[in-house]
């Protein structure tokens, strides 16, 4: 996926392997004019974590962990190629700040994302020792179960849906350059989009 302006050219890609716990998430941000440079780019960090995040600055590589008790669910960011500066967002507890900095015309953002099932696991303890293990070996194939994916047209046929409601002002594209859809409304960050198949 790639968005720019007149300034910047940014690539986001997401690469899922199959058997494999995480998916890497790249961001390549370039600046257009050779005259300027990308000193920083921050990404922010947002968790369902009910506890706090966990920032291992001193583990290599290093990485942010989430853990949430009602999903029972652990979350876990590895940063494989660069370091970036990591911080816990000022008065909150399940955001995180990631700057890369640069002195030239692009920064690459390497990481790798990641949840893991921790059902019936002791939290810390246990959980701590999931994501130790994760961390040695991310990119490990642990099955050989085939990547699940759908067609959603054939899913809104099934569930016989007439409308979409769109909160991401990024995924609009998607729809309106799609004929089966066609906007109804649009305010502020909210699209429709009536089903025309």
């Amino acid at each position: 996926m790639t968005f720019e302006n007149d300034l910047f050219t940014v690539k986001k890609t997401l690469t899922v392997y199959q058997g494999v716990r995480f998916a890497e998430l790249s961001y390549e941000i370039e600046t257009k004019n050779a005259q300027t440079n990308a000193f920083d780019a921050k990404f922010t960090l947002h968790t369902t974590a009910d506890r706090n995040i966990t920032i291992e600055y001193t583990s290599t590589p290093r990485r942010i962990e989430a853990y949430n008790s009602f999903y029972e669910a652990a979350g876990q960011v590895i940063f494989t190629e660069t370091d970036p500066l990591i911080a816990l967002k000022q008065n909150t507890t399940n955001c995180a700040e990631i700057t890369y900095t640069s002195q030239n015309s692009s920064i690459n953002a390497r990481m790798l994302v990641g949840v893991v099932d921790v059902d019936d696991l002791s939290y810390p303890y246990e959980v701590e020792m999931v994501y130790s293990e994760l961390a040695r070996s991310p990119l490990e194939t642990v099955t050989s179960d085939p990547l699940i994916t759908w067609n959603y047209i054939e899913m809104m046929k099934e569930y016989d849906v007439s409308y979409v409601v769109c909160r991401d002002q990024n995924v609009y594209p998607k729809f309106s350059e799609d004929p089966k859809f066609r906007m109804v409304f649009k305010g502020g960050n909210v699209a429709v989009f009536q089903v025309t198949t």
